[in-house]
């Protein structure tokens, strides 16, 4: 490749894998921040060493697969937001205050998290009505999702979870 002044180059590219909402405190927690790096093989090792040096977790990515690197993103970050934004919505709809519907999905998702990440599977980490195969908890589920845009959610996500459920609903 030839840069500024027709001089050959070597071009890399990194992708921090992080949520940034928060620049200062995402800075402060970066250790341990997984980044996609890309880019001429030639002295990628000085590249990886440098990003090791300030706590990256390092590793190869082909650019053709960097588009499923980012939707893996949206999907574990974004997402989540989009998820707790619902949740926190129909606990404030059903009569509880906002603290404690906060606090009660926070400690919900965390757990779920862990359950992610110690279970050997997601099929093991799974719980709830379609783990279960409960077609009548889903149906009341249903019923009670007045906003026509959370009942299309509620069913996505459960068509979705399907395949690594251990139950099949009718």
């Amino acid at each position: 490749m030839q840069c500024a002044g027709e001089k050959p180059c070597l071009t890399y590219s990194v992708h921090p894998m992080r949520s940034v909402a928060d620049v200062e405190q995402s800075l402060a927690d970066y250790a341990g921040t997984h980044c996609a790096i890309e880019g001429s093989l030639e002295r990628m090792g000085v590249v990886l060493n440098l990003f090791k040096k300030i706590g990256s977790v390092c590793f190869n990515i082909d650019s053709n697969s960097k588009p499923l690197y980012h939707v893996a993103g949206v999907f574990a970050s974004n997402y989540l937001v989009t998820l707790y934004s619902t949740a926190m919505n129909c606990l404030e709809s059903s009569g509880i205050d906002n603290q404690t519907a906060k606090s009660l999905i926070m400690h919900l998702m965390s757990g779920t998290l862990e359950n992610i990440n110690n279970a050997p599977s997601t099929e093991v980490a799974l719980t709830g009505p379609i783990k279960r195969g409960d077609c009548d908890t889903i149906k009341q589920h249903l019923s009670a999702l007045t906003d026509v845009q959370q009942q299309a959610l509620y069913k996505v996500l459960g068509l979705s979870t399907l395949p690594f459920s251990s139950s099949s609903p009718e």
